[in-house]
């Protein structure tokens, strides 16, 4: 009998007593489609499975083994007997040592070394707290358990420890956690009802598979992170951050507070409100879990090591990991390609369900990365080199410097591109400088200096007069880098893309969101002032205006805009018209005598006299 056949067996077995998970199913359903042989043997296999009483407890596994050992002779002699061997194979004699074993526990009978009672019935509640231990499905680079390496499995109370450049997934019942490089995780509790990791350092991304009702909890240095069915991933970097794909993630701080973390949205520590996550950090966490899982039971042990250690590994054309790689795959012919430096090692191999396979490669010396690290002193005379350059104007010898950085770190690099592009602005050469700021943002999107470079897109693209292209930078700039000093300013200036495109109903909106966002923006003022206007002039709000000039009028320090608010509003109270007018008149004429509007107030303020002394309209605008 084949390995695959008897594997089938025991799922179909399995399937009988306590079930088994999607994925066997479909490779029961799988196999039997072409298997004409076990279609046969399945519906004996159902029989024998369905006329025992499967409920008593668990064997641990001396007593099992005690079992099967005096079981076995008994079973071997009616098998030799009967000539069933052949029909049965082993998995027929491994099936009647268990329907054996199932009917002693049935009829109470127990081995006198074992003293304990042993109950009929399992209870639900102790099935569901039964300690289960993580499988580790990959393992790239380095990675430890205290002073040993990381096999096939992680038990409760252990700690995976990931070295640069390493690689951990593991498989928890239905879910799966993936742990990145220079992390360090425990799995504190697992059980079908609940699981407990401790985040120590570092990151990890985590698939909760939904309607198992199984409660998920990440403990992290901040605070708790708890899911029941999603996808997230939890960092312990620049203080801590939760960044979601899917579902809904509950984090509650040492000081009793709680934000929700809902799809798409990124939050951090010492921040108040989400924000939208970057497009790289969701892309990032969708990889993570792209290949569907594997069936534990049907998985082949794929190992791939080699000197020098870190070579690119690709399966089937997609990339895995790097090389020393430990994995389970599931079975057939895969098609593999090991990269590393110019070198090059691919082949088929067929893997089987229940065996392991050893790749082994051997690249010459002169494929292994030979990158220099620059000193300190050699960055900081490199950098005094190229700021030279710059301030002699030289633009094209500094980037052909820039060039030459190949053995610089990319932040470095990133600098003194930045440095290159505001060399271009210094001389007017416009279009060059936004060049390389396009370099920078894309090339270098994980650095600080790419967030000014997509800001100067804007502005840059803004002053050539393309609108719609600043629009889309500043709108990039506010979705990855929203909490930098610079996102009101971005904010700001598309609300100013608004009023200036008379689209007034969108501006006001826009402004808005600016105070609503921005309470201590630069621009916070100038907002008020902005939307006073817009329903002046453009929406004939007067009421509305009037409201936002005296919230003007109220703010500290708010005098650059104080002589146009003045004007504004006694126009606006004399449009209504409201009492007040005189009033607001003279207190513009007596503190702007000679502003750009005083000949204007002047006649207004005459005319309304001139009406108030005639008798017309003597009970609206009193005189004083």
């Amino acid at each position: 009998m084949k390995r695959d056949c008897e594997i089938i067996h025991e799922l179909v077995f399995e399937a009988q007593r306590s079930g088994v998970t999607p994925e066997d199913r479909a490779s029961i359903k799988a196999h039997l489609s072409v298997c004409a042989s076990c279609q046969g043997e399945v519906g004996w296999i159902k029989e024998v499975a369905g006329s025992v009483d499967f409920r008593a407890a668990e064997l641990d596994s001396a007593a099992e083994a005690r079992i099967h050992a005096a079981l076995r002779p008994v079973f071997e002699e009616a098998a030799k007997a009967q000539g069933q061997r052949a029909r049965r194979g082993v998995w027929g004699l491994s099936l009647a040592l268990s329907v054996a074993a199932a009917a002693l526990l049935a009829l109470g009978l127990w081995w006198k070394t074992d003293a304990r009672e042993v109950p009929t019935e399992v209870p639900m509640a102790a099935t569901l707290e039964r300690t289960l231990s993580a499988k580790v499905m990959l393992r790239s680079g380095v990675a430890m358990l205290a002073d040993k390496e990381v096999h096939e499995e992680v038990a409760v109370g252990q700690t995976v420890q990931t070295g640069k450049g390493s690689l951990v997934r593991l498989r928890m019942a239905e879910d799966r956690v993936r742990l990145l490089p220079e992390s360090s995780l425990k799995l504190e509790c697992s059980t079908l009802r609940r699981a407990v990791l401790a985040l120590r350092r570092g990151t990890v991304h985590v698939h909760v598979k939904k309607g198992q009702g199984r409660h998920f909890t990440v403990r992290a240095p901040f605070g708790l992170v708890e899911v029941t069915g999603t996808r997230f991933a939890v960092s312990t970097a620049k203080g801590g951050s939760v960044t979601t794909l899917a579902g809904s993630v509950h984090v509650t701080l040492p000081q009793g507070e709680s934000v929700d973390v809902r799809a798409g949205q990124a939050w951090r520590v010492g921040t108040s409100k989400v924000q939208p996550a970057l497009s790289s950090q969701l892309t990032s966490l969708r990889l993570s879990f792209a290949p569907a899982p594997v069936s534990l039971l049907s998985a082949s042990i794929l190992f791939v090591r080699g000197e020098p250690a870190g070579a690119s590994v690709r399966l089937d054309g997609r990339a895995v990991a790097r090389a020393p790689l430990w994995l389970r795959h599931g079975p057939g012919p895969v098609r593999y390609e090991i990269t590393m430096g110019g070198q090059k090692k691919e082949g088929v191999v067929t893997l089987r369900a229940g065996t392991s396979v050893d790749l082994r490669y051997d690249f010459p010396p002169s494929s292994r990365p030979q990158r220099r690290r620059l000193s300190r002193a050699g960055v900081s005379a490199g950098r005094a080199r190229l700021t030279g350059l710059v301030r002699a104007g030289d633009c094209a010898g500094a980037l052909g410097r820039v060039h030459g950085m190949k053995s610089a770190s990319r932040h470095a690099r990133a600098e003194a591109l930045a440095m290159v592009a505001e060399c271009h602005q210094a001389q007017g050469e416009n279009d060059k400088a936004l060049t390389l700021y396009r370099r920078i943002a894309r090339r270098f999107a994980r650095t600080p200096t790419a967030a000014n470079a997509l800001f100067e897109m804007g502005r840059l693209e803004a002053k050539a007069g393309r609108v719609t292209q600043a629009r889309a930078a500043f709108r990039r700039y506010l979705a990855r880098y929203g909490s930098l000093p610079l996102a009101a300013d971005a904010k700001f200036r598309l609300c100013r893309f608004d009023v200036d495109g008379k689209r007034y109903g969108a501006a006001v909106r826009c402004l808005r969101s600016y105070r609503k966002r921005f309470v201590r923006g630069t621009q916070f003022s100038e907002t008020l002032y902005l939307e006073a206007r817009l329903r002046k002039d453009a929406l004939n709000d007067c009421r509305g205006a009037l409201t936002l000039y005296q919230r003007y009028r109220a703010r500290p320090g708010a005098r650059k805009r104080m002589e146009e608010v003045l004007f504004g509003r006694v126009d606006c109270l004399r449009r209504l018209p409201d009492p007040r007018f005189p009033v607001a008149a003279r207190e513009y004429l007596r503190r702007y005598p000679r502003g750009a509007h005083a000949a204007t107030v002047t006649h207004w303020h005459r005319g309304a006299k001139s009406v108030v002394r005639d008798g017309v309209g003597a009970d609206r605008i009193p005189e004083k």
